[in-house]
């Protein structure tokens, strides 16, 4: 019986969780470019949330840091993502699926999104996320995918940044 119990609040839990990711990825869906249905703040609170509650759930963060990469349209975006705490959530997504490819694909390039200013350089190499852009490259060589964004974040790191330069080279950026 409480197999039983245990296996349908599991069933509920799963099926709550496809609801979120298929949300998110519509709220997506409705605020693109062209489309502004839905406020930025809106979306950005409602996707923060949403990955600190479900940081296990692989596919919410996979359509989490999808979504956040892309409405960041204006640094009052990527400001609102910072202070929301995240940068941090996109870290933890990294660390907790470190051999998931589109986890480190759409985590890497929504990282770089989020580079806009030192403090935002200096919030991302302190969670760790030089570390784990180059230990996504690392673990997915041949994703050209995986590779573009990290370059992309690496890039956008080291720019007037020597710090950062230092740290690149040391995790084996530059190799």
């Amino acid at each position: 019986e409480e197999a039983e119990a245990e296996e349908e609040e599991e069933g509920r839990n799963s099926g709550i969780q496809r609801e979120i990711r298929e949300a998110l990825l519509r709220l997506w869906e409705m605020r693109q470019p062209w489309q502004y249905a839905v406020p930025n703040s809106e979306i950005i609170d409602d996707v923060l949330k949403t990955m600190k509650t479900f940081s296990t759930d692989e596919s919410i963060q996979v359509a989490a840091c999808t979504v956040l990469s892309n409405v960041v349209f204006s640094i009052a975006d990527k400001v609102s993502i910072v202070a929301g705490g995240g940068i941090e959530l996109v870290v933890t997504a990294m660390r907790n699926f470190p051999l998931r490819a589109n986890v480190q694909w759409n985590a890497c390039l929504a990282l770089g999104k989020l580079v806009y200013n030192a403090d935002s350089k200096v919030s991302i190499a302190a969670g760790g996320g030089i570390e784990l852009v180059v230990a996504a490259m690392r673990a997915f060589p041949q994703s050209l995918n995986i590779h573009k964004n990290a370059f992309f974040t690496l890039g956008k790191m080291a720019f007037c940044n020597t710090a950062n330069r230092i740290s690149i080279d040391a995790a084996g950026g530059i190799d």
